[in-house]
């Protein structure tokens, strides 16, 4: 049951974290939301 929450969480997680930091990763931003859609596809 608990997988069903993780799986939106993590997208929405790099989501927001890019939003708060995107202006310091600037071309890295792809390093947060990458492995968190490979992350929730795995789950």
């Amino acid at each position: 049951m608990m997988n069903y929450l993780v799986i939106p969480a993590l997208p929405l997680a790099a989501f927001i974290i890019t939003i708060l930091f995107g202006g310091k990763i600037k071309e890295r931003a792809h390093w947060i939301a990458v492995p968190a859609v490979i992350g929730s596809f795995l789950l």
